[in-house]
């Protein structure tokens, strides 16, 4: 068998990069970019080369239409990717400057994808693990860059909203993916941005509040009992914009107990005032939901209800010196049943409050801008299980039960960052002050600096050197059921992270090749040692992990018709290996199980009648070992593919559309024992009402 190495996944695109310097030679430098994935695919999955060829052989005959609808007068344009504000300094930035690896979907890309919730449309990020548990978004875990699914920071508009209780409910959003305008994702550490637990990076959604006024209905329906319908009205009144949504969905589940309901309400505005900008922000989500193994696959017939509010308040002012202040809260409700259909069984309730502040004045001067600030965050939980006993218990909202526990911890720092530009050489470094009560307000430093070069018009050279720290959640120090138990004396995980990249961006095309390094210590691991009959959460192990990944993007109608049969293209490869040292004998739930390696490859086709269709084609390699229920031998997870499918027909004021996802039907674990969805069928129609 071709067996595939980093080695040489960099060499096969690195080889066919020369045909890239001519935009004629597209097609030659796009077969050899489907050969490339057939290699890798081959060499790593069951499937075998023929099998594969016949789905690969796809992109490569669609590359034929398009070279006839090719205009003889080809227009050269640089792809808009370069000139897209980001924010992964205190200070936006463009993205030709920024010195870190930066993934993006905007509002265009998202129409077009065969994605029906926020969790697929970052699972076709090829550095982004997500590991579903419930279907459609109603639970998954996130992780980048082989991370588990409590090192990352999510946030909305710029907020923090992760969940310190457990990552788990880190996409318990209150928006559906037709409010997302925009994704950035930042990958590798970034404390000095957004703070302590953007461990392994973080993740950015931006809402639509500046479409102009609009009115945009969403229903569709599919297998399952799945329904879903959504509203969205955007206002733009004077000085002021307005963008109102709410969305209902449900479904029986493919399996018993993958049941769901699903309830959304968003409002986001913003009014101008002289030179000061007033931003309002709040949300509710509500899941209701059979969660099928998610935790233990001792009581197979789980249940979960979530419950969160959101709201921020951000203010910013000046003309020359910004400032910028937010203030936020986010509470977040679960009522978590083991044993779904035994009405004795004890109910977990829990209740987490975050609040914070948060103020950051960027001064600009002769050698560039400066960015001080500082912030403070609260976080707080009153549960069943979770935290210290109380004196006096306090009454479960809407349940006849009380929390006899609490626990809150207060997080205050201060930063300062400075973004240097000469030339074609731009330097961003600064640190982030930390103290936390939960470590006696033990003072640490998290520095960083970030590099960029441009060569020429179209080459960027990037470089980054950056630390960061992951606090233990609430459910790490506490949590205690028949089968695990939390640890109070967890401490925090610590990681300092090296990268460097190249990126060429000419025409339509935009290629990124980028290498790191990190070094861990101090993971923190859900596992039992040899011997114990019960799962703990614990400081298991230090951790040397390097990786290389690459994209690629060809965006067609910038050099030929926007009529053509192929309208773009995008591939994706990571991978990542992971030195990690544990006891002989020990058994992980989480750390010892990593993304290894991930191939996407998204092709967007225009057909006769303006018919569209979108493919997504993924491949996965994941390392670890489970338990199979029922045995007492452990599985190896293997790798696998998925291809997802959407067809759909524009017309003046709406949308019709049909997807499929895991087109094959396609048998795999990505998680011990939680079953995964096959083929899942999906229409609906949108319209679309501008005044």
């Amino acid at each position: 068998m071709n067996k595939f190495t980093p080695a040489k996944i960099v060499l096969a695109f690195l080889s066919n990069l020369s045909y890239c310097i001519d935009i004629m030679n597209f097609k030659s430098y796009c077969a050899g970019i489907c050969l490339t994935i057939i290699d890798i695919l081959a060499g790593y999955s069951r499937v075998g080369k023929i099998k594969i060829f016949s789905l690969v052989l796809l992109l490569i005959t669609t590359l034929l239409p398009s070279a006839v609808a090719q205009s003889k007068d080809t227009v050269s344009v640089k792809v808009d990717i370069a000139e897209v504000e980001v924010s992964v300094f205190r200070a936006p930035v463009i993205y030709s400057q920024a010195g870190r690896s930066i993934e993006m979907k905007t509002r265009a890309d998202i129409e077009k994808m065969p994605v029906f919730s926020v969790d697929q449309l970052l699972d076709m990020m090829q550095q982004i693990d997500i590991r579903q548990r419930g279907p459609l978004g109603v639970q998954s875990d996130i992780g980048i860059r082989g991370g588990s699914f409590d090192q990352i920071v999510i946030l909305l508009n710029g907020i923090n909203i992760t969940d310190p209780q457990t990552g788990h409910f880190n996409l318990n959003l209150p928006i559906d993916l037709g409010c997302i305008e925009k994704v950035e994702v930042l990958e590798g550490p970034a404390a000095r941005v957004y703070g302590p637990n953007a461990f392994s990076g973080a993740i950015n959604l931006i809402t639509g509040s500046n479409r102009g006024t609009s009115t945009v209905v969403n229903a569709s329906g599919g297998s399952f009992g799945l329904a879903s319908t959504s509203l969205a009205q955007t206002i733009k009144a004077g000085q002021s914009n307005h963008f109102i949504s709410g969305s209902l969905s449900r479904s029986d589940g493919y399996v018993a107990d993958t049941d769901f309901r699903s309830r959304n309400l968003f409002y986001q505005g913003n009014v101008l005032v002289d030179n000061s900008k007033i931003e309002l922000q709040a949300g509710y989500n509500s899941k209701d939901y059979g969660a099928l193994t998610f935790y233990s696959d001792k009581y197979p017939s789980q249940y979960e209800e979530n419950r969160t509010t959101f709201g921020s308040l951000k203010f910013v002012s000046g003309s020359k010196v910004k400032h910028t202040s937010q203030a936020y809260w986010r509470r977040n409700t679960d009522m978590f049943d083991l044993k779904r259909y035994d009405s004795n069984n004890k109910i977990n309730h829990h209740l987490t409050d975050v609040y914070g502040v948060k103020q950051n004045f960027t001064i600009p001067w002769t050698l560039g801008r400066t960015s001080i600030g500082g912030e403070l965050r609260s976080e707080s939980v009153w549960s069943t299980t979770l935290g210290n006993i109380m004196e006096s218990p306090k009454p479960v909202p809407g349940y006849d039960a009380e929390y006899t526990r609490s626990f809150s911890r207060n997080n205050a720092a201060l930063f300062a960052e400075h973004i240097y530009h000469y030339g074609n050489l731009t330097v961003g470094a600064g640190v982030l002050v930390n103290a936390n009560s939960s470590l006696d307000w033990k003072v640490t430093l998290f520095p960083g600096v970030d590099m960029s070069y441009l060569v020429g018009s179209n080459v960027k050279l990037f470089a980054t050197v950056n630390k960061a720290l992951r606090l233990p959640t609430f459910t790490d120090l506490f949590y205690l059921d028949p089968v695990q138990k939390g640890n109070v004396d967890l401490r925090p995980e610590e990681a300092v992270s090296i990268e460097g990249g190249i990126g060429y961006y000419r025409n339509a095309l935009a290629i990124v090749l980028s290498s790191y390094h990190q070094q861990a210590d101090e993971l923190i691991d859900w596992g039992k040692a040899q011997g114990e009959s019960m799962y703990q959460s614990r400081n298991i192990s230090n951790m040397k992990s390097y990786g290389v990944q690459t994209s690629a993007k060809f965006d067609f109608t910038k050099i030929w018709s926007d009529r053509a049969f192929l309208q773009s293209i995008n591939a994706g490869y990571f991978y990542n290996t992971q030195n990690k040292k544990a006891e002989d004998g020990y058994e992980s739930r989480f750390v010892m199980d990593y993304l290894r390696q991930k191939l996407v490859v998204s092709l967007f086709n225009r057909l006769p009648s303006d018919v569209l269709l979108s493919w997504n084609v993924k491949f996965q390699d994941r390392n670890g070992t489970f338990l199979k229920t029922g045995s007492s031998d452990r599985a190896h997870y293997k790798p696998f593919w998925i291809a997802d499918l959407r067809i759909s027909r524009e017309f003046k004021m709406c949308n019709l559309y049909a997807e499929a996802s895991n087109l094959f039907d396609q048998k795999y674990e990505d998680i011990a024992n939680v079953p995964q969805p096959g083929l899942w069928l999906r229409a609906g129609i949108k319209i679309k009402i501008d005044y």
